[in-house]
């Protein structure tokens, strides 16, 4: 453990963005050796892998800037599908620009760009990934090649959307005053009113059910799993639309803004949580900002 970062056997040698760093030193040659080849001077130069230990919590757009790459570049290698998403404590980067398409996609991303390169007359390098965590992910690295936009639109989509469809923020995340008790205390989550006649609640982002209950304090409310990082809470839903174990996408349903449980009157109590620890929406939501 490094820095609370899991570290697993490393396949690829370390690489820290410093000038004094040889592999860095040798990425950066390896970028330009690259562009030269472009316009005919000189040969491409071979692929080569190196490990990121992401310490300090970079995010993508920081860390391609750093390492004069672009984020389609570290994005695909690292099978992230979405350019807001956190980024894992081991990214591997490349010394050259380009995309890696897997065989097996890994999210619809992938989909998208096997469906565009499967009959491509570029020559791509075949190459089998090793993941941090040992697994090996068979592909192809298409050297300089970029997103298409229908592939850049799905990569910069907001990772998160809001659960209502018209609304106004009554109660912040962090630190407030209880309304039954006036005391101080930490609030969770975000409460959402609609202000349409549209009462629905949709889900933040696609994902499957994995907790529909009732409780004296949240009412009936849900829990939504997004993936193996984040998940969201539902509560003092009138009413419940959805099954335990359904799978959801954005534009399903969940359920319908009431005032079940502990609450002072109709409204949503919205929770994110970031390994089953709330963090707070407005971060990830544009849409929960400034309302």
């Amino acid at each position: 453990m490094l820095l609370g970062i899991p570290v697993f056997a490393q396949v690829y040698p370390t690489i820290e963005p410093v000038n004094e760093d040889q592999a860095f030193g040798y990425q950066q040659q390896s970028l330009q050796a690259y562009y030269r080849s472009e316009v005919g001077r000189g040969s491409m130069p071979e692929l080569s892998l190196f490990t990121f230990l992401n310490q300090n919590q970079w995010d993508l757009l920081g860390l391609s800037a750093r390492f004069q790459l672009t984020v389609e570049t570290i994005g695909s290698l690292n099978g992230i599908d979405n350019q807001n998403a956190p980024l894992p404590g081991q990214i591997l980067i490349p010394n050259l620009p380009g995309i890696f398409v897997p065989d097996v996609p890994r999210n619809p991303l992938d989909e998208l760009s096997r469906s565009r390169f499967i009959d491509s007359p570029k020559e791509p390098v075949p190459l089998v990934l090793t993941t941090p965590d040992g697994k090996k992910v068979p592909g192809s690295f298409y050297p300089g090649e970029r997103y298409s936009t229908s592939e850049r639109m799905a990569f910069v989509r907001p990772l998160f959307q809001s659960p209502l469809r018209g609304f106004r923020v009554t109660a912040s995340f962090g630190i407030g005053p209880d309304p039954f008790t006036l005391r101080v205390r930490s609030h969770q989550g975000i409460d959402l009113v609609p202000i349409s006649g549209n009462k629905d609640v949709y889900p933040a982002a696609r994902g499957r059910i994995v907790v529909r209950s009732t409780s004296p304090v949240y009412g009936n409310y849900l829990i939504v799993l997004h993936n193996d990082m984040f998940s969201s809470l539902y509560a003092h839903l009138s009413d419940i639309y959805v099954l335990l174990g359904q799978e959801v996408e954005i534009q399903t349903p969940l359920g319908a803004v009431g005032t079940t449980g502990l609450s002072t009157g109709p409204h949503l109590h919205f929770e994110l949580l970031r390994r089953n620890l709330p963090i707070n929406p407005t971060d990830y939501i544009p849409d929960l900002r400034h309302r």
